[in-house]
């Protein structure tokens, strides 16, 4: 029996080595295993940092670029704005100017076309007025003559 139990220790032994090469093994090829995903995951995690650097980098610029041409535009906006209405406001008041030398320029006949009418209105009365004052000391002087001729008429019959 001694034999037999020498056997099954031994069997036992090489069932032990056997377990103990297997889980070296086992664990020498997960640990290699497990290096290979670190490193893998690693480098991810690196190309991952490089790829969103580049990005931002990339979008930065772009971002830059797009609002100095933004500005670029908003400048040359305003200057044409500035510009037309500069010229706008030329233009209105020369148009402004024109316009008052022009009610200026027909005040002025205006009023001179009403001095001339007034003149002769008032030459025309003037006239009227005498002719009219001369017919009438006429038509007094008739009166009278008449008055007289028919007063001394009546007394010398």
């Amino acid at each position: 029996m001694s034999a037999l139990m020498e056997r099954i220790r031994q069997e036992n032994l090489s069932i032990f080595e056997s377990v103990n090469k297997f889980i070296d093994c086992t664990k020498t090829a997960r640990i290699a295993q497990a290096k290979a995903q670190a490193a893998e995951l690693s480098q991810f995690q690196q190309n991952l940092q490089q790829s969103t650097e580049q990005f931002l980098t990339t979008t930065a610029q772009e971002r830059i670029a797009q609002a100095k041409a933004q500005a670029a535009e908003l400048s040359q906006f305003q200057q044409n704005l500035q510009q037309s209405t500069e010229q706008f406001l030329t233009t209105t008041a020369q148009e402004r100017i024109a316009q008052a030398k022009a009610q200026a320029a027909e005040l002025s006949q205006f009023q001179q076309n009403l001095q001339q009418s007034t003149e002769q209105f008032l030459t025309t009365t003037a006239q009227e007025r005498i002719a009219q004052a001369k017919a009438q000391a006429a038509q007094l002087r008739q009166f009278r003559k008449d008055l007289f001729m028919s007063v001394i008429g009546e007394s010398g019959l």
